[in-house]
């Protein structure tokens, strides 16, 4: 096949490898500033995943690409579920990581949390990932506690033609994607994207129990930007219908602690954004960002479906040394909760969340930049302020020392404040038993942190840079589960566990990433994690037994190779060591993912790709996932064709 093979190769990998190290660097980024600047510059523990890292890496979801992240907790729980998080505090709902879609929240404020199994971007559409671990607030709003994932897709100008991918594996199943861009009137460009796939179920001698864990999504998208006279305008939107197979503990007054079950999770959603940017002087831009999001899911027989509309306004000034950023959102949301068995019982609810943001960069001499602002947001249960100061000191060009100082804030989600749960009958004895039952608690109060960080992001040679970071937490009214006294309602006898704000504690770590480039056709990067849990500090002074909640990987390595051996041939390599977690009892364990690209033909590429190679299986997570049955991650060999024109 190489015999044949042509000699182009992909622009965009030729157009990366003649980058040096130096103008890696000056890629420009802008989740830490909420405008565009180098990442050089910015002071705050950023990492991106270029186009480039996507396209080498062989993954196939977005948690996978985030295992690249220093300072990221990633563990596959399932065939479709995932426990995402930064700093510690994992599971199947880590309600402290903000995810963003083209400045679009893909948060449930029903739940808390991201659902990651309807989060289906096409991979080869995304131009990057922007990462800042640490809390994002003072821009960003709520829930951007311990960190931000910002997923940019392309521009429509660079997604001109047609893309055609599809690819096969034992246990990924048949994965197919569509593209095609094209041109309207004399500035106007679009896209649109189809993508299917149908993920088997792990198998009983895959599993511990079998998964029942298969997984099937339809996708499409579309984005169109144009300008006029009044300005650059962006359209965009997708449409989603899916199936997610799941084993969970179903609850039900019936049968002693419910019983278990294979449900099928019906997914749906649809969402339109609308941005309007505009540059009014070369120190005046206005931005506009509207969005609605509807999504519907049937789970634990329970129909959920939210809807969501949000209006951002920003705007962006200089004046001398002050470069200014503020802005104003409304965000409406309302959900919609049915329970046949009545045994998973949510009112109807809405919330109107309104907020303002303002932030000032003043530069201080020519190396010396001192940010501060804050976010005020009101949600009608609590009014909040997320203040930030950040300093940094460019000790030459491409050496910044930074360090920051930020409180952030998580809103305790509807569930949190309003739900009822039967979880089954427990007996006590003597023919008699007791209904365990979860509470909402409308008291609640937000989580909140204050954090402290300090990092040096440099070019140390014309092939090597390194960016480290090191962190201290404090993380007060953390919410959780508290037992309560058995009480008689309706002539049953009831267990509550009450949502509270009943703990608090500390984190601290350190996260680094070197980059090597030994030469213009290799590439290496490394990784590395500490992560240090302090102090569970109870409320009420009880000794707590809440420490392994919020555990996670004391230790994590991390190395990547991209080799282009030839315009036609490229070898990629990524292993990953993560320590166990002794008090989740989930055992250390290295993964292995490799993948072989060559080029047939101008346009047409085969891969050949796979993942979890050390071993056939392995547990990555046994933290909490809200009752549902966990599978281990297996090995996955896939082919994968892409087509060109």
């Amino acid at each position: 096949m190489l015999a044949v093979a042509g000699s182009a190769s992909a622009q965009n990998s030729d157009e990366l490898a003649n980058l040096s190290v130096e103008d890696l660097m000056k890629v420009e980024v802008t989740s830490v500033a909420r405008r565009g600047q180098r990442l050089s510059e910015t002071p705050a523990a950023t990492f991106v995943i270029t186009q480039d890292d996507i396209a080498r890496s062989g993954a196939t979801s977005i948690p996978d690409l985030l295992r690249m992240v220093p300072g990221f907790d990633v563990a596959q729980l399932s065939r479709n579920l995932w426990a995402v998080s930064a700093r510690g505090f994992n599971g199947r709902w880590s309600n402290k990581l903000l995810v963003m879609i083209d400045g679009r929240t893909v948060y449930s404020e029903l739940f808390g949390g991201v659902r990651w199994d309807v989060q289906d971007v096409a991979l080869d559409d995304i131009e990057r990932i922007e990462v800042t671990r640490g809390p994002g607030g003072t821009l960003w709003g709520a829930n951007a506690v311990n960190g931000i994932v910002n997923i940019i897709t392309k521009h429509p100008v660079d997604t001109q033609g047609m893309l055609a991918t599809v690819s096969h594996g034992e246990s990924t199943g048949p994965n197919a994607s569509v593209r095609y861009g094209g041109r309207f009137g004399t500035t106007g460009h679009f896209r649109a994207t189809f993508k299917a796939f149908d993920v088997p179920a792990t198998s009983r001698a895959e599993g511990i129990t079998g998964g029942n864990d298969d997984w099937r999504m339809l996708h499409g998208a579309f984005r169109a930007e144009w300008t006029t006279h009044a300005g650059s305008m962006n359209v965009q939107g997708d449409v989603y219908r899916g199936t997610t197979g799941e084993t969970v503990s179903y609850p039900t007054a019936a049968l002693p602690y419910g019983w278990i079950r294979s449900d099928p999770n019906r997914t749906s959603g649809q969402n339109l954004l609308f941005r309007w940017s505009s540059t009014q002087s070369p120190r005046s831009e206005t931005a506009v960002t509207a969005y609605y999001d509807e999504s519907a899911r049937t789970q634990w027989q329970a129909n959920q479906r939210m809807r969501t509309f949000d209006v951002d306004f920003d705007h962006h000034i200089t004046a001398g040394r002050h470069n200014v950023m503020w802005g104003v959102q409304a965000r409406s949301s309302s959900s919609h909760w049915q329970s046949p068995s009545g045994d998973v019982l949510l009112p109807n609810s809405s919330t109107l969340l309104i907020s303002a943001f303002a932030q000032d960069e003043v530069r201080l001499g020519k190396s010396f930049r001192l940010i501060a602002g804050s976010k005020i947001l009101h949600d009608g249960h609590t009014t909040q302020a997320q203040p930030s100061i950040r300093a940094l000191w460019m000790i030459r060009e491409n050496q910044v020392i930074w360090a920051a100082a930020t409180r952030g804030v998580r809103l305790p989600s509807e569930a949190e404040y309003d739900v009822l749960i039967r979880f089954g009958a427990v007996p006590v004895g003597n023919g008699e038993s007791v209904m365990v039952t979860v509470l909402g608690n409308p008291n609640l109060k937000p989580e909140y942190v204050h954090s402290f960080e300090a990092g040096y992001r440099g070019v140390l040679t014309s092939f090597a840079s390194l960016d480290i970071t090191a962190y201290h937490n404090a993380l007060n009214d953390l919410i959780t589960f508290e037992p309560g006294s058995v009480t008689v309602r309706n002539g049953e006898a009831i267990l509550p566990f009450n949502y509270a704000n009943a703990i608090g504690g500390s984190t601290r770590g350190i996260e680094a990433s070197l980059l090597l480039r030994p030469t213009r056709r290799w590439d290496l990067a490394f990784g590395f994690t500490h992560f240090g849990l302090g102090v569970v500090d109870r409320v009420d002074g009880d000794p707590s037994d809440e420490l392994r909640y919020y555990d996670a990987p004391h230790h994590q390595f991390s190395a990547r190779s991209f080799l282009t051996v030839s315009p036609r041939l490229e070898i990629d390599t990524s292993a990953y060591f993560v320590a166990g977690v002794v008090s989740q009892n989930v055992p250390r364990y290295i993964r292995l993912d490799a993948r072989v690209a060559w080029q047939l033909m101008p346009g047409l590429e085969l891969s050949l790709s796979g993942r979890n190679l050390v071993d056939s299986r392995h547990i990555e997570f046994q933290g909490p996932a809200e009752n549902a049955a966990l599978t281990p991650a297996s090995r996955t060999i896939a082919g994968t064709i892409v087509w060109r024109r």
